[in-house]
């Protein structure tokens, strides 16, 4: 990773977020130029993490009244998105976080070490679970609820949701 390109990344994304912010003036000439500067920086998932420009990005496309430019914010982030889907990140679940991704794996190596898609984000659900769950018995809070948790840690989320509210009624 290119510490030059993360600095340009970060001096754009500085750069937009003043000129999003000053309302007395247009400046659609120098948001284009921003956006086409962005456009031309080879991004790599790393970047789009360290510096989170994306953020950066989805405000222009939603919040700029000129429709060009949000439109061109728009091409931007869906290129991004794209990125991330083919790096394995799971984009189109629209957040949330990856713990393998927190603790420095790649994505490739998360989304790999679990087979399909499906199976990656049990196992990552299933990794953050026992990870929250020896978090609080670490510091003795709810370990009646945490045992129950990851007693169902196996299941989507919604079922798991589900099933200890349901073991809460019934016990």
């Amino acid at each position: 990773m290119s510490s030059s390109a993360i600095a340009t990344v970060n001096d754009l994304k500085e750069a937009l977020n003043k000129e999003m912010a000053s309302p007395e003036a247009d400046h659609t000439e120098r948001i284009v130029d921003i956006l086409t500067r962005l456009n031309e920086v080879p991004i790599t998932l790393s970047i789009l993490a360290e510096t989170l420009i994306g953020a950066s990005v989805s405000k222009v496309k939603s919040g700029h009244p000129n429709a060009d430019v949000a439109a061109k914010a728009k091409a931007l982030v869906k290129k991004w998105k794209k990125l991330a889907k083919e790096g394995g990140v799971g984009a189109a679940s629209g957040g949330g976080s990856n713990p393998g991704l927190e603790r420095g794996e790649s994505s490739s190596s998360v989304a790999s070490s679990s087979g399909s898609g499906q199976q990656a984000k049990r196992a990552i659900m299933k990794k953050a679970t026992v990870a929250a769950a020896n978090a609080s018995a670490e510091f003795g809070e709810g370990n009646e609820t945490n045992s129950v948790e990851s007693e169902f840690a196996h299941l989507p989320n919604l079922r798991k949701n589900i099933s200890v509210k349901l073991h809460g009624i019934r016990g």
